[in-house]
């Protein structure tokens, strides 16, 4: 989420020669190396920049690569500083730094990976986030720019409320009832234990390999608080009969901070669908998703 926040406030993109100078200088340097390489194909584009299928000695691999800039290949390196951890043993993953346009670029390359076709429950999710957590309980906070907390989510939640609620893409009285969770909960938030987070969980970065999951993109991962990466796959509209009071009662989530992460998380989603301009699309508008998510905890 934060640094789809941060991507879209600057409006970047990245253009055809930039992709093309990057992806040419590591086909070049594994030639180098004595392999048989070429790319196949550019991928959708992400907050991280460049994502493109190739094949290296006949083998079909992805290389990831970034925007210009110390916070975009900050990501990545954080992106494979944690999957060489969770995945050393299933993954085939590398990171390559390159000198490109005058710059030095990193680019990872890792293994391509199969796509998981059947739907995922909410306790197959639990499972997932219990994993990768118990396996950073420990983990450094160097990994972590200083930004990149619930903290900071929380500020740009507040910036959020206040430009949404300017643009009349929200009413006042959701805008108050909003402020109301926030100002009554904030304080409680920051107080609990601060344990590694995803911080962008999707099933479209959850894939498979040899029959184990495997969960991508580990830009966003960020210092937050226990059960957001849980809260927000929930806020996919693909999850949206998960989301009933009966479903989180169950699952032991039927709590305030659900109900103040649940907010956050929809605001700031909604934000960024503003800054692109892709909520011309939306069939739900700002409004009636976050009374949906006032009214679940009536």
């Amino acid at each position: 989420m934060l640094s789809k926040l941060y991507h879209f406030e600057k409006n970047l993109v990245v253009d055809q020669m930039h992709k093309e100078a990057v992806l040419s200088a590591l086909i070049e340097y594994l030639k180098r190396e004595g392999r048989n390489a070429h790319v196949d194909s550019f991928l959708c584009k992400g907050t991280l920049g460049i994502v493109a299928a190739i094949t290296v000695d006949g083998k079909k691999m992805i290389a990831k690569s970034h925007l210009d800039g110390e916070r975009y290949q900050c990501n990545l390196k954080k992106e494979y500083s944690v999957l060489s951890k969770l995945y050393k043993e299933t993954l085939n993953i590398s990171i390559i730094n390159l000198a490109v346009l005058d710059k030095e670029y990193s680019i990872v390359l890792m293994d391509m990976l199969e796509p998981v076709t059947e739907r995922l429950s909410l306790v197959t999710i639990q499972t997932l986030t219990n994993q990768y957590k118990t396996q950073f309980s420990k983990i450094s906070k160097e990994l972590f720019k200083k930004d990149y907390s619930i903290n900071e989510l929380m500020n740009w939640g507040n910036r959020a409320l206040a430009v949404l609620a300017e643009n009349k893409l929200i009413s006042k009285n959701i805008a108050d009832c909003i402020q109301q969770v926030f100002s009554q909960n904030s304080e409680l938030l920051l107080k609990e234990p601060m344990i590694f987070c995803h911080g962008d969980l999707s099933n479209k970065n959850i894939m498979r390999k040899d029959n184990q999951y495997v969960v991508l993109d580990w830009e966003d991962a960020f210092l937050g608080v226990d059960g957001y990466d849980e809260i927000y796959w929930l806020t996919f509209l693909d999850q949206a009969d998960y989301l009933k009071k009966s479903h989180l009662v169950r699952h032991g989530l039927y709590t305030i901070r659900t109900q103040y992460l649940l907010l956050l998380i929809v605001l700031l989603k909604s934000y960024i669908s503003f800054r692109n301009q892709s909520y011309l699309m939306n069939h739900i508008s700002f409004e009636i998703r976050l009374r949906k998510v006032l009214e679940l905890f009536v």
